[in-house]
This record gives structure tokens, sequence and C-alpha cells, in this order.
């Protein structure tokens, strides 16, 4: 079972929680504190994370690099997948405003 932690210094942990040794992988995420990660519902090694670093990064699991980075221009409140598409990735600002991102456009 493999679980991700983000922290305020902007760091998301996963870890496995099956291995006792070297289970522990740091992706250096964001810059601030991370809101919100959440799975892909269709593609088990990919997550997304997002910060108050105004940032929403998609992640494939073990790479240190996010595959995509969104720039959202204010602080991100929380994210999480559409549960009809492996493409389709809805953010929360926290002003309020709703962010609908198809990522294969």
């Amino acid at each position: 079972t493999i679980i991700l932690v983000g922290v305020d210094t902007g760091a998301v942990f996963q870890c496995d929680i099956g291995i006792t040794t070297h289970g522990l992988i740091r992706y250096p995420a964001h810059v601030s504190a991370v809101r919100g990660i959440t799975w892909n519902p269709f593609h088990e090694k990919v997550f997304a994370t997002c910060s108050v670093d105004w940032t929403l990064k998609i992640w494939v699991q073990k790479n240190l690099t996010p595959m995509i980075i969104l720039e959202l221009g204010r602080s991100v409140a929380g994210v999480t997948w559409a549960p009809y598409s492996s493409t389709i990735i809805v953010a929360a600002s926290d002003e309020g405003r709703v962010h609908v991102y198809d990522l294969v456009k």
C-alpha cells in the first residue's frame, strides 16, 4: 500500500507501508505548503498536488520532476480528478474560483 503525504515545507513524501527499509521517496513538489494530493483514478501511478504557491502539478510516481505544472495565479485550496475522465482535473482557489483543465488540450 502506497500513501502520499504533503507537508508545510512544500515536500510530498511517498511511503510504501509494506516496505520497512528504503520505502520513502521525497518529491520536491512545491515551495510552500501542500494543500491537496489526489491519485488519478484511471492511472495508478499518476497523482496531482496543489499548493499555496499558486501551482497545480501532475506527477508520475517515482519521477522527481512533475510531468505538468499549471500556474493558477492564486493560492490553490484543493484538487480532484473528474470521475469520468483520466485527463480532466479540477482545482479550487482560496477566492472560491473553480478551475477545470483538460490535460490533452
